[in-house]
């Protein structure tokens, strides 16, 4: 029999034994291991926090930007009620 792995998943699971605010990895979810997805969640809101678990990542909506180096935290991450913050995995 095979192992069923859920497909999305908190965050928090990507990084085995990191200390997390509940509230930061509440609020964005993985798809699969490559996809971080960072939603802006309070009305009228601007920017959110978001933690990036270990590894390279680059910004979806941003993808000319440079790469950043995951196990660290983007402060007042800017984006509108609109958009759909995510950022990918590089290997």
């Amino acid at each position: 029999m095979e192992a069923s792995i859920p497909f999305t998943y908190a965050s928090s699971s990507a990084q085995p034994g990191a200390v997390i605010q509940h509230a930061a990895w509440t609020e964005k979810f993985l798809l699969g291991e490559e996809i971080l997805v960072a939603p802006v969640l309070v009305q009228g809101a601007t920017s959110r926090d978001v933690y990036l678990p270990q590894g390279s990542w680059r910004e979806g909506l941003h993808p000319a930007n440079k790469l950043i180096q995951g196990r660290a935290w983007l402060r007042n991450y800017t984006a509108a009620l609109d958009e759909l913050p995510y950022f990918i995995r590089q290997q």
